[in-house]
């Protein structure tokens, strides 16, 4: 878990550039994977949407896609998951989406934050919010004598280094992790989908529908087992 530079060093130098992650590639790596990994947690929701939908595809994926709004793609996502799915289905998806909550935003804080270095940490890589420099502003006048044409400026000043959280490696692989562990809910909950829409198929065979079942079966049970583990 990381800590506030505030307590792990909190006298010491630190700056934040575009070469900080360049300088912790190792770290960088580790960012980028829980990144890519939430950015496939979202493709897995578009799938079991377009899935749930029972239209083409490449139609209810690109509907999903062009839904810019956070709150409205989740508000259509569970709309169809409330007409499509059983009471238990849906409360198992439930579980999955309080658990993905904690890494979809960590993931946005890795995406929309700043990062720094610290030569008296050369383990770790800092992690700024990015309205970090405005913890703490002096306010002047770009130019106090030309009465009436004053600018107030918002300089930054001291900042708060209790905000700035000191990532080790270690840390950041317990958010890969996390993040794995997410989009593995979500893909065997597709899988169960999957199998559930064939074993309703009026149109399946009895021995193919008998094998979805079976699927399906073990499927649900091992979603039932993974989410006791979280």
């Amino acid at each position: 878990m990381p800590n506030p530079l505030s307590k792990v060093r909190p006298k010491c130098n630190y700056e934040h550039s575009p070469d900080s992650l360049r300088s912790r590639p190792g770290h960088a790596s580790l960012i980028m994977q829980v990144i890519a990994n939430v950015s496939l947690i979202e493709n897995t929701r578009g799938l079991i949407f377009s899935y749930l939908l029972g239209v083409d595809d490449y139609l209810a994926l690109l509907i999903y896609s062009e839904i810019r709004s956070a709150s409205v793609k989740s508000s259509a996502f569970h709309a169809v998951i409330k007409a499509s799915l059983s009471e238990e289905d849906r409360e198992m998806l439930n579980k999955i989406d309080k658990f993905s909550k904690k890494v979809i935003a960590q993931r946005n804080k890795f995406s929309h934050g700043l990062w720094g270095t610290s030569n008296d940490l050369p383990d770790a890589i800092l992690y700024l919010p990015s309205d970090h420099f405005l913890d703490k502003t002096h306010q002047y006048l770009d130019n106090p004598h030309a009465r009436g044409l004053e600018r107030k400026i918002l300089a930054p000043g001291l900042q708060d280094r209790s905000r700035v959280m000191v990532y080790t490696v270690g840390d950041l692989e317990n958010s890969v992790s996390e993040s794995i562990s997410a989009l593995s809910l979500y893909r065997n909950f597709f899988d169960l989908v999957f199998h559930m829409h064939h074993v309703r198929n009026e149109d399946a065979a009895g021995l193919l529908k008998e094998v979805f079942a079976q699927r399906e079966a073990e499927i649900r049970e091992q979603l039932r087992s993974d989410l006791q583990k979280q």
